[in-house]
């Protein structure tokens, strides 16, 4: 049987608006109110649109799947590819750079199982004719708590190859957390995106932003923004538990920009300016993924996969202390 649109709202995590077009399906992180306010700005409004933290969570007993995808660019990185699940282990890897246009096919095996399908973190990516075998058990599968994630192009996935590896899908895995990603590459501290709030009520809210404010801002300029957005998250977000996260290592840190300050200092300026908002906790990102080029897929800047999972499990030390 074909799932309707209806049914996929009802599997689905990760998304805020799911429509139709074309016979296929696609899924928005950012409302309309919000996806407006992005388009000043030609990288975020493609970025925003890309589908990272978009997964199918489904407890079913088909024994097969199939469905057709379509991955439009919502960024300049390559990767395009679905990782699926069955009971907590990949058995599909599917997809491929710069691959516009695909299809999926394959045996789930029998017997009851939990199915996770996480879609690509760089692409804007739609599905049709997701079928699952006639009078199969449908039931959403959901995490315990709810998790937001703010951030730039790490949070959004930057430049991971398995969307489920990256620091933030691994991060909600251990948390046992259905995640709304609103990380955009390239984003600094800016309260646009907390405007028009979407229903998505988060239990833990994280924050990641500082190391494109170092490269591209001025001190003052940044110092604002922290202040601003900080102060808007929290009367946002009354009830959740608000963790930011300072810059991780990056290996241009000491590099001339308009700050003052090297990129390991821009932690200082974050705590600074926190000060008097109730309740936020700071962790320290400098010393969550090694100093060294073999943890970044860039060598200096963006973690790998394997730098996104010693990233998450080092965060998820932190936060765990406080759940």
């Amino acid at each position: 049987m074909i799932l309707n649109i209806e049914k996929i709202r009802e599997i689905s995590c990760g998304a805020v608006r799911i429509s139709e077009k074309d016979g296929y399906i696609e899924f928005d992180r950012f409302n309309s109110v919000q996806y407006e306010n992005q388009k000043s700005n030609e990288n975020f409004s493609n970025r925003s649109q890309a589908s990272s933290g978009v997964r199918i969570a489904v407890v079913t007993d088909s024994e097969n799947l199939s469905f057709d995808y379509k991955n439009s660019p919502a960024s300049s990185d390559p990767m395009g590819y679905f990782d699926i699940y069955r009971d907590g282990a990949m058995i599909a890897h599917v997809g491929g750079e710069n691959e516009s246009e695909g299809g999926v096919k394959i045996s789930l095996g029998k017997g009851e199982k939990n199915l996770e399908i996480y879609f690509p973190w760089s692409k804007r990516s739609s599905i049709k004719d997701f079928t699952l075998d006639d009078n199969a058990k449908i039931k959403p599968l959901k995490r315990r708590l709810k998790l937001l994630a703010y951030g730039d192009s790490i949070t959004q996935g930057y430049i991971a190859e398995y969307p489920s590896l990256t620091y933030i899908s691994r991060l909600a895995s251990m948390l046992d957390a259905d995640v709304l990603n609103k990380g955009i590459g390239g984003d600094c501290f800016s309260d646009r995106i907390i405007s028009s709030p979407d229903d998505f009520k988060p239990d833990i809210i994280t924050v990641a932003y500082g190391t494109n404010d170092w490269n591209s801002h001025s001190a003052q300029d940044t110092q604002r923004n922290i202040r601003r957005f900080f102060s808007l998250l929290r009367a946002t977000y009354p009830e959740s538990k608000i963790f930011a996260i300072t810059p991780i290592w990056r290996g241009d840190f000491d590099k001339k920009t308009q700050f003052p300050c090297t990129a390991d200092k821009v932690e200082d300026m974050i705590r600074e300016n926190i000060k008097g908002i109730y309740d936020i906790i700071v962790f320290s990102g400098w010393n969550l993924v090694p100093h060294l080029p073999e943890f970044f897929a860039d060598k200096f800047l963006h973690p790998n996969d394997l730098g996104f999972g010693v990233y998450a499990e080092n965060l998820y030390k932190q936060i765990a202390k406080y759940i």
